[in-house]
C-alpha cells in the first residue's frame, strides 16, 4: 500500500477575516496545517499525507466575526470516491456559501471557496 495525499486551497472570497476554530485529520500527518486568521481575499494552503490503509482526510472549521462556522472536509478513502463536504452553521448561516471540489486518485488536489451569498 502506498501513501495518500490531499493538497488543498481554501479561498476566503468574503469581505471578512475568519478565525480558525479547529483543524483535524483522523490519521496521517499534516503537510501544511491551516493557519489563523484567514484574511479576506486570501488563499490558505492545507495538506495532509497518510500511509494508513483507510486513506487520508481532514476537516477545517473557520468562524466569521458574527459567530457563523464554516466547515470544510476533504476525504480520500482507500476505496471509493474522493469527496468534499461543506457546511455553514449559525444564526447568519444563510449569508454564506462554500463550494468544494476534489480530484480522483491517491495524490489529489482539492479546492474550497468561501463567499457571501448574493441576495
Amino acid at each position: 500500500m502506498g501513501t495518500y495525499a490531499i493538497t488543498a486551497q481554501i479561498t476566503n472570497a468574503s469581505e471578512l477575516d475568519l478565525q480558525l476554530v479547529s483543524a483535524e485529520h483522523p490519521y496521517g500527518h499534516w503537510q501544511q496545517q491551516a493557519q489563523t486568521p484567514l484574511l479576506s481575499q486570501m488563499i490558505e494552503p492545507v495538506g495532509v499525507e497518510s500511509d494508513d490503509i483507510r486513506g487520508a482526510a481532514f476537516t477545517v472549521v473557520y468562524e466569521a466575526p458574527d459567530g457563523t462556522q464554516l466547515t470544510m472536509t476533504a476525504t480520500l478513502p482507500s476505496e471509493g470516491q474522493n469527496t468534499t463536504k461543506q457546511s455553514v452553521s449559525g444564526e447568519y448561516a444563510n449569508l454564506y456559501q462554500i463550494t468544494g471540489s476534489i480530484d480522483q486518485g491517491f495524490h489529489v488536489s482539492a479546492e474550497f471557496k468561501i463567499s457571501a451569498k448574493v441576495c
